[in-house]
């Protein structure tokens, strides 16, 4: 079974909203009734993103191979292990879910996918699926993880019908309450991971003057929508050495908005220990909001 045969029922378009469907079942791409056409990437993903910026939205070349060099030396991987942990837990007992349809779960936000693959190992009967804004990443995830369909597209504008998904996952990346809230089927969970209010905190004292705490709570933005069933806290701290902490700095929004002799100084270090401080929330949705 491959990506084309199995997502073929979830995809609209992004520019009508009409159906997409295979392509005269040649598996080289999708069309919808009007016409409009998007054709699969040599390295299998589909590119959904329409619009003026869609050429070189999200992350770039350098914050992609950063992360993936970062978190392939396995220093997030207690978070994908307490994800995968959180997943497991609520997913019913064994009999049911072999017995019930295909669970699907689209990962949000999942960059090259570090945490999808390990989710896909993990939940190995579930269809996994990924969507990011950064073609370079998509690019790269999709030609390393082959038992994922990738997809190009917005969070906040996704190719797919209301109802598609048993599960979201969104791991440090925006939230989109309602679009979330139109994805995910009515008994579906949406698992969110943010940054508490220690992440990182090494990193901004090496290189603000003055640490401002900025991260928000995402139940405030998504309690219109959603209950917050549980929340765990998972806090560490790991060594990190040389080049290291510049893809880990990389890797993150400071890298943006930062004074240049505090980026110095950072790059200057030899080693540096640095606190994880993440929640990992479960969310269900409030009410039965949509039906197909």
């Amino acid at each position: 079974e491959n990506c084309e045969d199995i997502n073929m029922n979830i995809l609209v378009c992004p520019i009508c909203k009409g159906e997409l469907k295979d392509r005269l079942g040649t598996n080289k791409g999708v069309t919808c009734k009007n016409k409009h056409s998007f054709d699969y990437a040599k390295e299998g993903y589909l590119n959904l993103h329409v619009g003026k910026n869609s050429k070189n939205s999200g992350d770039d070349k350098i914050m992609v191979n950063s992360r993936r060099e970062f978190l392939e030396k396995g220093f997030y991987e207690e978070i994908s292990l307490k994800v995968n942990e959180v997943l497991l837990a609520n997913l019913g007992d064994e009999e049911t879910i072999n017995k019930a349809h295909t669970r699907r779960l689209l990962d949000i936000g999942s960059g090259e996918g570090y945490y999808t693959n390990k989710m896909q190992e993990c939940l190995k009967e579930f269809e996994i699926n990924a969507l990011d804004i950064s073609k370079e990443a998509v690019m790269k995830g999709a030609k390393t993880y082959k038992k994922i369909n990738w997809f190009v597209a917005s969070a906040s504008a996704q190719p797919f019908k209301n109802n598609s998904f048993d599960y979201l996952t969104v791991l440090f990346c925006k939230i989109f309450p309602d679009e979330f809230a139109r994805i995910i089927k009515n008994q579906g969970f949406l698992v969110v991971v943010t940054p508490n209010k220690d992440h990182l905190v090494d990193i901004k004292k090496v290189v603000y003057p003055i640490i401002k705490y900025e991260n928000s709570d995402p139940n405030d933005e998504l309690k219109e929508k959603f209950t917050l069933i549980s929340r765990e806290n998972l806090f560490y701290k790991k060594m990190v050495y040389g080049d290291d902490i510049k893809n880990l700095f990389n890797m993150t929004p400071y890298r943006w908005k930062s004074p240049k002799e505090g980026v110095e100084k950072l790059n200057s270090l030899t080693e540096l220990e640095v606190t994880v401080d993440v929640n990992i929330d479960i969310y269900s949705l409030n009410k039965v909001i949509l039906k197909n």
